[in-house]
């Protein structure tokens, strides 16, 4: 989510607007040097872990309190989503792989034709 974004969802999610100014400004300008994929993060951390009980919105110091939390979230995320790639590419290189029951048929197929050319003489 971009900056802006996350600043209106937040102001959503509280029921409160930063004040117009240099509170709004700050906080827009400490929001965009961060990624729009860490500010999904940041938005998830913020509103379970900062409790809108006292009718405030969350500022800049509340954000660096949360950073480290929502960076580990998302790399944590990122390795779930990696280790489930993995996963769908070893599951489908396994299905490239005959299920046992047809491996077993062919094979017994093949010893049948080879024995049947065994005993013809076509094959030593």
């Amino acid at each position: 989510m971009t900056a802006k974004k996350f600043i209106i969802d937040i102001q959503e999610y509280y029921g409160l607007k930063y004040r117009k100014g240099r509170q709004a400004n700050m906080v827009f300008t400490y929001l965009s040097k961060r990624s729009d994929r860490f500010l999904d993060f940041l938005f998830e951390t913020t509103v379970s872990g900062f409790s809108g009980q006292y009718k405030t919105l969350p500022d800049i110091a509340i954000f660096e309190e949360l950073k480290n939390d929502a960076y580990e979230d998302m790399q944590a995320h990122e390795l779930e989503v990696q280790q489930d790639l993995e996963r769908k590419a070893i599951a489908s290189e396994t299905e490239e792989i005959a299920p046992p029951e047809e491996a077993q048929k062919f094979l017994r197929d093949l010893f049948k034709r080879l024995k049947s050319r065994h005993k013809k003489g076509v094959i030593a």
